[in-house]
């Protein structure tokens, strides 16, 4: 069965998906917006913390023909086992760049969840 044209792979990145530690519910919101949009999900797939990984699922829907959108969840949050920026571009061969407004943007999430408890650094790194 071959993708419709226009339709979406959502890959959710996580090892505390996969154990079940965490509900998907990012996959979810992003299906319901992808179908409304008029982009119908292909599939959803979740894969581990590993750059391996994720690359290798990034290629396998870049390479899927009909696949329009690819859109990756979760695993870019500010502890070291987020590893999806960097493996998404070295999967796509293309540099990692920094872009200010976005950098600006995490930098306010992840204050703001440090002031909430949720992680033990305000601080965002290259590693993060």
């Amino acid at each position: 069965m071959s993708a419709a044209p226009g339709s979406t792979v959502i890959i959710a990145v996580g090892d505390e998906i996969l154990s079940g530690h965490t509900l998907d519910t990012n996959s979810n919101l992003l299906a319901k917006a992808a179908f409304a949009a008029g982009h119908p999900v292909r599939r959803i797939e979740a894969v581990a913390d590993d750059v391996a990984a994720i690359g290798d699922t990034v290629r396998r829907a870049v390479a899927e023909p009909g696949v329009r959108f690819i859109v990756v969840s979760s695993g870019i949050g500010p502890t070291p086992d987020d590893l999806t920026f960097g493996a998404v571009a070295e999967a796509l061969g293309r540099p990692l760049e920094l872009n200010p407004e976005a950098y600006e943007r995490i930098e306010a999430l992840v204050r703001r969840m440090h002031d909430a408890g949720w992680v033990d650094s305000a601080e965002v790194s290259e590693a993060n």
